[in-house]
């Protein structure tokens, strides 16, 4: 049967434009993985999910007080991962866990932890972890004083609360937008670094803030951009790279033979279907030109390493034409809109 346009460029397109609107109408988001120890548990570790819907009466009050915290950030599912043993032991099962963020209180465990998320192309946040990753948050803040009672908490134990408000910010907004009021007062970290996250109290608004949004990641270079240093950039492009990937195995994977014109169709539709919906959703900058093609120099370099020595020679068309074997090799030109988060105004008087 010949397949033509109409045949699929609808379906491809529906199925963008339903992911561009489940990846903004969700605003409490974020799949939270917590590790925990328990040296009494039975076997080696377990796995209890919960949602902010749940009852949380069989835990124990530092553990519920955590996962209230968690949710009261805007997460929306928690999987408490509780090892017996140490995390090198349960490494493997830890990863087979389906979840976007991952942390844990246990402070020996942080370097570890990190590496699981780097290692998994996920996101985590660790104490003072100095990871230089997109994937990875280094949290600094010594200590904060709580509102409610006037103690201290510090090191990890600061942890859950920093994880709901991170992992379940809006992707539209930083997490600069919310202000703190678990805590009445924070202790500045000895040292100011790069690549560290941390809370100050903000004197003009009176209440304790995060001080920036920055992941671990101090290292730029051709495919490393300042940009990148922010979480909010991280977690766009690490949805949208899940999101594409997902339409593209529902729809198109298998289904069609590799030429031009199908490879086409799939290009437009991340286009017109799903790279608009974002930007009209305030994710993809709308006055940009956020574009997708075929890469025309890696799909060149491919024939080349081949053994077809005259692909050095083809013009822009033809490799675009020439589709290698059963690959799809695109190349997006997009613009993620940040949050405003800097101000810098000069005032003139006459």
């Amino acid at each position: 049967m010949t397949v033509t346009i109409d045949d699929i460029t609808p379906t491809i397109e529906i199925i963008f434009k339903k992911l561009a609107a489940s990846f903004i109408k969700v605003q409490p988001k974020g799949r939270v993985l917590y590790v925990v120890a328990d040296s009494t548990i039975t076997p080696d570790y377990k796995v209890n999910t919960y949602s902010p819907s749940d009852s949380l009466s069989g835990l124990s009050a530092q553990l519920k007080g955590d996962l209230e915290d968690l949710f009261d950030g805007g997460v929306k599912k928690v999987i408490l991962f509780t090892t017996k043993t140490d995390v090198d032991d349960v490494t493997t099962a830890i990863k087979a866990q389906k979840y976007d963020w991952i942390f844990s209180d246990i402070s020996a465990d942080q370097a570890k932890i990190a590496q699981i998320a780097v290692d998994q192309k996920k996101f985590a946040v660790c104490y003072g972890v100095a990871k230089d990753s997109g994937y990875v948050v280094n949290f600094v803040t010594p200590s904060a004083t709580l509102a409610s009672n006037g103690s201290t908490v510090s090191g990890v134990r600061l942890l859950p609360y920093a994880v709901g408000v991170i992992a379940g910010c809006p992707y539209t907004k930083s997490i600069l937008y919310k202000d703190l009021v678990k805590y009445s007062d924070v202790e500045l970290p000895s040292t100011l670094a790069e690549g560290t996250c941390f809370y100050k109290y903000d004197d003009d608004l009176e209440c304790v803030k995060f001080a920036n949004g920055y992941n671990s990641m101090t290292t730029v270079g051709a495919d490393q951009t300042e940009d990148m240093k922010k979480i909010t950039i991280q977690e766009c492009m690490k949805r949208v790279d899940i999101d594409v990937k997902t339409a593209f195995k529902k729809s198109y994977q298998g289904k069609y033979e590799n030429t031009r014109v199908h490879q086409q169709l799939f290009y437009d539709s991340m286009k017109f279907g799903y790279f608009r919906e974002l930007a009209k959703l305030g994710v993809l900058d709308p006055s940009y030109n956020n574009d997708v093609d075929t890469d025309v120099e890696e799909q060149r370099a491919m024939w080349l390493a081949s053994g077809k020595s005259e692909a050095a020679d083809w013009d822009e068309k033809t490799v675009k034409d020439m589709t290698f074997g059963d690959m799809v090799i695109p190349l997006a030109d997009v613009k993620f809109l940040d949050a405003m988060e800097s101000l810098k105004m000069t005032v003139r008087m006459q």
